[in-house]
């Protein structure tokens, strides 16, 4: 009998850099769990199995994208300057790039779906909301 080749989950990180792609050069419409899966060779089962949902696939691509963000975040706020120099810095670094710009369209997408959303969603998304917070207080 022909053996089965098993081949190992691509890094979560991939996949949502992949899904990040997605949504930048074909908007939400075009990420699907059968195209991202085909995209990082995983079966949309298998997808399915990591994120649960498709909501939960675009909370974890806006994590992980605002995890990115945050870095350089910290070190514009903690560079020398006038406190309006580092504003328009970090304003700089979150305004749309462009109508397609692909972190607000998650950003938008993920509110959206949150009044539907549980608890624990809706926790992290607080999350997220309180570290833009305690930056700009």
């Amino acid at each position: 009998a022909p053996r089965r080749t098993h081949h190992a989950a691509p890094p979560r990180e991939d996949v949502l850099a992949a899904a990040m792609a997605t949504v930048a050069e074909r908007g939400l419409d075009g990420l699907t769990m059968a195209g991202l899966g085909r995209e990082v060779g995983m079966s949309s089962g298998h997808l399915l199995y990591y994120f649960r949902t498709k909501d939960e696939l675009l909370l974890q691509t806006l994590e992980w994208s605002e995890r990115r963000l945050g870095a350089e975040r910290g070190a514009l706020l903690a560079r020398p300057g006038t406190a309006r120099e580092r504003l328009e810095a970090y304003i700089d670094l979150y305004l749309p790039a462009g109508h397609r710009d692909p972190h607000w369209t998650l950003w938008l997408e993920v509110w959206g779906r949150s009044q539907n959303a549980d608890d624990d969603a809706r926790a992290r998304q607080a999350a997220i909301e309180g570290v833009w917070h305690r930056d700009l207080v």
